[in-house]
């Protein structure tokens, strides 16, 4: 039985590449970090407001397609 040192040991805890690009989008271009996390088929991106859920959800097919994204994109605010 393995012990739990070596099972977590094997364990990668990186954040995703995409969503750390994600992350690094928004934030360069509107000076917020977000929450972001894979959730099955999703990628949710939480943000403070609605205005900024709006104005990120506007730029999502742009996000998709520079990243290579080929998740669905859910905004939500938190």
């Amino acid at each position: 039985m393995d012990s739990l040192i070596d099972i977590l040991g094997k364990r990668d805890f990186d954040e995703p590449s995409e969503l750390a690009e994600i992350k690094n989008f928004i934030i360069k271009e509107y000076q917020i970090e977000p929450t972001i996390k894979i959730s099955g088929e999703a990628i949710v991106i939480n943000l403070p407001n609605a205005s900024l859920v709006s104005t990120v959800r506007l730029r999502g097919p742009e996000i998709k397609k520079r990243y290579k994204i080929n998740k669905k994109l859910i905004f939500r605010i938190s």
